[in-house]
């Protein structure tokens, strides 16, 4: 049977046959305010290779959902984003709003950004044009310039400039924004950004033109842990001589760099006060690769369940809570390579010794990690190519998640 299956897959490659494969898709995610009742809702849609197509944004109204706003999307070839259009209801029907369009140069980078407006003052309502940007890069890739034009008199006007700096190893050090007066480039604003030894970004600083002098006007420090992830920001606003503390966030993650807690205070002179928290859960056994998400969710590496937020009174209060809605979707083309049978893991469950077989006899070991319930890393190991035993009667009794090259299983330990 292993041989059958070998060279039906083998004939499937030669050939150049491929296959839709399965993912989940992010289908709504819904507000539900302090008492449990909805508020607000996105729906989206999506391609067959994946792209995001549109967006509906939802308000509650008694005991119905009501449009409000629409965006759709184009793609093309490469799934480089085209158009954004915006809709609204006029209480029978979509009707347009503006629109961005976007263009790349042969390496991807975008370089050109137009705003119309849908102008209905006229008898042969049509988009007008009313804002663009143009980018210009260098070799490695980095943002140079940025220019900025509005529309008058059947021409662009150009408006304003920002220039980017870098350092020998192209980081962002310095960016300075400009406007024209008609005569003259004026200095308008600038932040200057400062790395760590590790190329963390430690503190960003703002500050605005007056006079003939920069003069600061607030700034942001961050704190990273040992992977790269923002645990503190702190930012400060500039008082005559001093920097005073405004806000400081602390962030906490899971063992995939999910975002699981996110707290916001303020200082109110002596102390640092709780305004703010949101709490995330995730369902691990669902990786990013496995997902398709929306063009504005894309912050999460395994499948998101639900979003709670409180506020701080005199305790913690209740604010909403957000849950997201899956389905499951067919979309893009894939190798059949990667439709290799999946290993055999037993017995499961197991009392403590755990056997995995490889079924695809490919000759390079594979990287495979146990997780807890909480999104934990306990252990990580290589695979041999055939088959391997592992112990795990050291771990308490409960449920884990086996990570293999991106595919997780449920594996129980009594």
């Amino acid at each position: 049977m292993r041989v059958l299956l070998f060279v039906i897959l083998l004939i499937i490659n030669v050939l150049g046959f491929s296959q839709s494969q399965v993912k989940h898709c992010l289908d709504s995610v819904i507000t539900y305010g302090q008492y449990g009742s909805a508020q607000n809702k996105e729906y989206f849609t999506y391609d067959n290779k994946g792209n995001n197509t549109s967006e509906i944004f939802y308000y509650r109204s008694g005991k119905n959902w009501v449009e409000d706003v629409k965006k759709d999307y184009s793609y093309d070839a490469k799934g480089k984003k085209l158009t954004t259009i915006f809709y609204y209801w006029d209480n029978s029907d979509w009707t347009n709003s503006y629109k961005y369009e976007y263009t790349y140069d042969s390496r991807d980078n975008q370089i050109e950004w137009i705003y119309y407006y849908w102008d209905d003052s006229t008898w042969d309502w049509q988009w007008q044009k009313k804002y663009k940007e143009e980018s210009a890069y260098n070799k490695e890739g980095n943002l140079l310039f940025t220019y900025f034009f509005k529309w008058a008199d059947d021409a662009w006007s150009t408006t304003g400039i920002i220039e980017y700096c870098y350092d020998t190893n192209n980081y962002l050090t310095e960016n300075v924004e400009f406007k024209w007066n008609g005569t003259d480039w004026l200095n308008v604003c600038k932040e200057e950004y400062i790395y760590d030894t590790c190329k963390n970004l430690t503190t960003k600083i703002y500050y605005n033109w007056k006079n003939t002098n920069w003069v600061k006007n607030f700034k942001n420090e961050y704190v990273y842990d040992a992977n790269k992830n923002i645990i503190i920001s702190i930012s400060y606003l500039w008082a005559d001589t001093v920097w005073a503390e405004n806000n400081r966030f602390l962030y906490s993650y899971d063992a995939n760099r999910n975002l699981i807690t996110y707290r916001q205070y303020s200082w109110n002179g002596e102390n640092w006060v709780e305004r703010f928290k949101r709490e995330s859960s995730y369902d691990l056994l669902y990786s990013k690769t496995d997902l398709i998400i929306p063009n504005n969710y894309s912050n999460m590496n395994n499948k998101r369940v639900s979003e709670a937020d409180y506020l701080w009174e005199t305790g913690w209060t209740s604010n909403k809570v957000v849950t997201y809605y899956w389905s499951n979707k067919n979309v893009g083309i894939v190798e059949a390579n990667n439709y290799l049978p999946l290993p055999k893991i037993y017995p499961n469950p197991t009392t403590g010794q755990l056997r995995i077989e490889m079924q695809n006899a490919e000759s390079r070991k594979q990287q495979a990690e146990i997780y807890d319930i909480y999104g934990r890393k306990l252990s990580a190991f290589c695979l041999l190519p055939s088959a391997m035993e592992i112990d795990i009667s050291h771990l308490s009794n409960g449920m884990y998640f086996l990570k293999i090259d991106g595919k997780t299983f449920k594996i129980i330990k009594n």
